[in-house]
């Protein structure tokens, strides 16, 4: 996976959480492996930043003041290509993580963050998007946010 996609834009997770803390642990995690991370507090801030400048991957708390994770997702589905969404939750437990595996989400990360697991997670997310999108534009190499290398 590169840095930037084919239309040299930066590679973009946003996440949605009201902790101030989470956001700097994944700026940490994510500058390094040339990721850009842009940052809301509440799904609806998430859709209004995903309407000004779509993302591959989003990463969303389990719970928002706004709503839920799922709330969320409802929206996103709405989409024409939508994001994949990654499900954040200090007790990341079997349940939410085949809940959100069933209503269509793509993976549930464990806080703590921990680094190697994040990166995959977000890789393997922008990859699905990535094939998604090129298969939907019948076969056209070049993707929106992101490109497998």
């Amino acid at each position: 996976m590169t840095n930037v996609s084919d239309t040299g834009k930066q590679r973009i997770v946003l996440f949605v959480s009201p902790n101030d803390e989470d956001h700097w642990a994944l700026i940490h995690i994510l500058r390094p492996a040339g990721w850009s991370l842009d940052s809301a507090f509440s799904w609806v801030e998430a859709i209004k930043s995903l309407e000004a400048e779509p993302a591959p991957v989003v990463i969303v708390e389990r719970d928002l003041p706004d709503g839920s994770w799922k709330t969320l997702h409802n929206r996103l589905m709405q989409m024409p290509f939508p994001p994949k969404l990654i499900v954040t939750c200090r007790l990341a437990d079997e349940r939410l993580w085949a809940e959100v595996l069933n209503l269509g989400g793509f993976d549930v990360l464990a806080e703590p963050f921990y680094a190697p697991e994040v990166l995959r997670s977000i890789n393997s997310a922008c990859s699905h998007w990535d094939e998604e999108w090129r298969k939907a534009r019948g076969g056209i190499k070049e993707a929106n946010c992101c490109t497998t290398a």
